[in-house]
């Protein structure tokens, strides 16, 4: 049985090069910022904010991630 889906979302501070491009090589999409949204290091800083929906998540039966359909 598949279950539907909500959202998944990611971010990340916009001075993170690495965590930008994982959610964008993963496919998500930009939705906007955030901003002064984390207090680190006495520093007030944004987050950007990404999203996939599950129709535009690619089904490879493949892929780890589709195993997970095989959970209940």
């Amino acid at each position: 049985m598949c279950k539907e889906r909500g959202p998944v979302g990611g971010g990340g501070g916009p001075d993170n090069a690495a965590s930008v491009a994982v959610v964008k090589r993963a496919g998500f999409s930009y939705e906007g910022r955030i901003r002064d949204h984390v207090h680190t290091n006495g520093v007030w800083r944004d987050s950007l904010l990404y999203s996939v929906l599950e129709h535009e998540w690619p089904h490879d039966p493949a892929s780890p991630a589709s195993s997970s359909d095989a959970v209940s």
